[in-house]
């Protein structure tokens, strides 16, 4: 191989380990972010307070309010004022 073959070979495996680099780094800060959300919404809940640790994998056996919470979205009840409030100004026609 010459030289330049090497220089690239070399400067492609460097590129794609800064990518993988950057990828695991992304994912940790999300991570995190992540925990100290559920953190800070499992105060509001005390059967979820009681868990020591909840798995990311853990969300479907968990109260849906407390995954909206998490996850940036209105609760249910929130959810429910909010189409009240479209079905009385008439955005919302309902069929009879």
């Amino acid at each position: 191989m010459r030289s330049e073959d090497y220089n690239k070979c070399f400067l492609d495996i460097r590129d794609k380990l800064n990518d993988l680099n950057n990828y695991l780094n992304t994912n940790t800060k999300m991570y995190r972010e992540m925990q100290e959300r559920i953190k800070k919404v499992s105060e509001k809940y005390p059967e979820i307070k009681e868990i020591d640790e909840i798995n990311l994998n853990d969300f479907d056996s968990l109260n849906i309010d407390f995954i909206g919470e998490i996850l940036g979205l209105p609760t249910t009840k929130e959810m429910q004022s909010i189409i009240n409030q479209k079905i009385e100004s008439g955005e919302i026609k309902l069929d009879k």
